[in-house]
């Protein structure tokens, strides 16, 4: 996993809207609004998604089969969920100390799956066999996915409560362990999921 706690470059940030109310709350949708613009600027977290393919192909139903058995041999899995966080920010000192300030996290994701091109000659009953599986792969690696947005979402809500720190250096101590704690706490779901999640 990568860190790098220096730096202040900011990505895009997401849109949204404030919803009128049939009261006359101008001053307080103002401010409200305010606040949102300010968080939109300093903070920002993203999944960057990426899904590669792996064909099966085969000119029979016999080959077919040989290749998906010979193909998840050599890979070593049949679908597979490679992640990646990177964070940066800035920092600004204030009279309790050092605050972290103009967050950016990413969440790269990469999702591998099987793609079949079934062959003319496969029997209904075997595709039937086949379509399921593989469903049962993408539904198992897309969980995998969701616990890297729960990733993200529990890591911006613990960083945002963090206290100032004495020192520049005792803040990026706190933002790498916050960080490593919550990347190891989802490598431990994952793995509890790959022994237990399978049907």
């Amino acid at each position: 996993m990568g860190v790098n706690n220096i730096g202040s470059r900011i990505g895009a940030s997401s849109r949204g809207y404030l919803k009128t109310t049939k009261f006359n709350t101008g001053l307080i949708r103002l401010l409200l609004f305010v606040v949102y613009f300010y968080s939109l600027i300093f903070v920002n977290a993203q999944l960057v998604d990426k899904v590669k393919h792996y064909h099966i192909k085969g000119e029979t139903t016999k080959e077919f089969t040989l290749n998906w058995f010979r193909i998840q041999n050599t890979q070593g899995f049949a679908g597979y969920c490679l992640w990646q966080p990177k964070m940066n920010h800035s920092y600004i000192q204030t009279r309790w100390g050092y605050k972290a300030t103009k967050l950016d996290l990413k969440v790269y994701v990469t999702l591998t799956l099987p793609r079949p091109h079934y062959p003319e000659d496969m029997p209904t009953m075997t595709r039937s066999d086949f379509s399921d599986r593989i469903q049962d792969i993408y539904l198992h690696e897309y969980t995998h996915r969701a616990y890297k947005l729960q990733f993200y979402n529990e890591f911006m809500r613990e960083f945002n409560q963090l206290p100032a720190a004495r020192t520049v250096g005792g803040l990026y101590d706190m933002t790498n362990k916050l960080l490593w704690k919550h990347y190891e706490r989802t490598k431990a779901k994952d793995a509890y999921f790959d022994r237990n999640g399978h049907k």
